[in-house]
């Protein structure tokens, strides 16, 4: 049995009814009792790069996070290394390690923003800004974030 469908990741929630978001291929196979899976594929694309590299992050795993990025273009360094992509998470960036859910933002009609996430906090926002390689691989090529105030809570009825 093969199902197909849109990918729930968890800590990068996209709107079910958006264009944003990776696809999900998974097969299975009847062990007599049940069907059991075997395989999953995800479909490539900026969408399945962010979710992997916050993933990465969340679990603190920044080999894997390194991975999906072109770290001399990320890094701004003719000598990156894992231990200098460690230090900017750590100091520029903590909130990907902690146990955060970011928002894909949905493109307004006619522009750009291919990729953009946010983070929504209490008291702020920040949008994240990702470019990513034109090889076909998808790599974080650098990663812009702005503070935006939160909007108000709508009053209570």
């Amino acid at each position: 049995m093969v199902v197909t469908g849109h990918a729930d990741p968890g800590l990068l929630k996209f709107d079910p009814s958006g264009q944003r978001g990776f696809t999900a291929r998974a097969t299975y196979h009847w062990d007599g009792r049940g069907y059991v899976p075997t395989k999953t594929e995800y479909s490539p694309g900026p969408d399945y790069t962010l979710y992997r590299f916050i993933s990465a992050l969340h679990l603190h795993d920044y080999r894997s996070a390194y991975s999906l990025i072109a770290p001399a273009q990320f890094l701004n360094s003719d000598s990156p290394t894992l231990d200098a992509f460690r230090q900017l998470i750590q100091d520029t960036w903590p909130e990907f390690l902690g146990d955060h859910v970011f928002e894909a933002v949905e493109p307004k009609p006619g522009s750009p923003g291919e990729g953009l996430f946010a983070l929504p906090l209490p008291d702020k926002q920040y949008v994240y800004r990702p470019v990513f390689s034109s090889d076909g691989n998808f790599l974080l090529t650098k990663l812009k974030r702005t503070q935006e105030a939160s909007p108000p809570e709508p009053p209570s009825p």
